[in-house]
């Protein structure tokens, strides 16, 4: 039997690779209750398993234990089923998350189709208003140039008839007849 003395880092029921004192590697378990500086001995290979400094050996025949992978704490079976439910759980959170960023993108893209409608459509609307208000001042100027001409004309017929008073009992006259001529023309 040769004595070893657990690493540091290594607790008991670990797995592990040693370098024995005689030179050679072997495989062993560290019992369970040892830590990092504990001794306990190896028998040689075929001889039995580790046997830890003042404590007792198990009887032969008793199952010894299974050792838990190296670096890894024995999984309890409810903390698994958890951990398994939790895994889950964040899975369906990912695809809730998905599919909400993909339905307000969707939204997002509706709202912009309304508010460019509402842009065509405000900009249509200003379009007719702003041809309303250009036929309108057309029409005003058209109005000037007939009143304009008719206060000429009658002050000119008036002058050549009367003189200075025929041109301005004319322009009143021309005045007058333009008026009525532009709200016929309505």
């Amino acid at each position: 039997m040769e004595v070893v003395t657990v690493p540091a880092g290594v607790v008991g029921g670990q797995q592990l690779m040693l370098q024995m004192p005689s030179g050679s590697t072997r495989q062993v378990v560290v019992p369970a209750g040892l830590k990092a500086g504990d001794k306990f001995r190896v028998a040689a290979p075929g001889s039995g398993p580790p046997v830890p400094m003042g404590k007792p050996v198990p009887p032969m025949g008793e199952p010894m234990p299974q050792p838990p992978v190296v670096g890894r704490p024995p999984v309890d079976p409810e903390v698994a089923r958890l951990q398994a439910e939790l895994e889950l759980l964040r899975e369906r959170n990912r695809h809730a998350e998905e599919e909400a960023a993909r339905a307000r993108a969707a939204d997002n893209a509706r709202i912009q189709a309304m508010e460019d409608q509402r842009r065509r459509e405000q900009a249509e609307a200003d379009r007719r208003v702003q041809a309303v208000h250009d036929a309108e001042a057309a029409a005003a100027a058209q109005r000037r140039r007939t009143t304009n001409r008719g206060v000429g004309v009658g002050a000119t017929i008036g002058f050549f008839a009367m003189g200075p008073l025929g041109a301005a009992i004319g322009g009143y006259y021309g005045n007058k007849w333009a008026k009525e001529r532009i709200e016929e023309d309505r």
